[in-house]
């Protein structure tokens, strides 16, 4: 999925899940363009976050990565906000 002008993604309230982060991971190393990406109100969970930040980790190109009000639990959070001693 690439388009020239296309730099911000809004799936936000799409009933997303697991399935769907390993996609979006997937994009999220393929597509240099897309820089802004909200994903959220969906039902991502602390294994979904985890994916997605060890991708944002190896991904400088994206500025903007919106998570909000998903099924993200303590876990999760912990690894978002960067304590991963939790």
């Amino acid at each position: 999925m690439t388009h020239k002008s296309l730099i911000e993604i809004n799936l936000a309230a799409n009933s997303l899940s697991h399935e769907f982060a390993k996609k979006c991971c997937e994009l999220m190393r393929t597509n240099m363009k897309l820089k802004k990406y909200d994903l959220s109100c969906n039902f991502m969970d602390d294994k979904d976050a985890l994916e997605l930040l060890k991708t944002l980790d190896g991904s400088p190109h994206i500025i903007g990565f919106d998570l909000r009000n998903n099924k993200i639990k303590d876990k999760g959070t912990l690894h978002l906000t960067g304590n991963r001693t939790g």
